[in-house]
């Protein structure tokens, strides 16, 4: 396990209907052990509304 902190960017938006979002790391905001970390989230929303999320990063 590694200690430290980051900030998050958080885009959604919704445009007749279509829906988009993207959270990425702010570039240079982890702290400690993660400084330098880089990555992106994504959202899944299942057929019956369930939510997961993923995170694809890079230290």
């Amino acid at each position: 396990m590694r200690s430290g902190s980051f900030v998050v960017q958080h885009n959604a938006v919704s445009d007749q209907g279509e829906q988009s979002l993207r959270i990425s790391v702010v570039p240079d905001s982890a702290t400690g052990e993660l400084r330098g970390l880089r990555g992106e989230m994504g959202i899944v929303i299942g057929p019956d509304g369930g939510h997961s999320y993923t995170f694809d990063y890079r230290l």
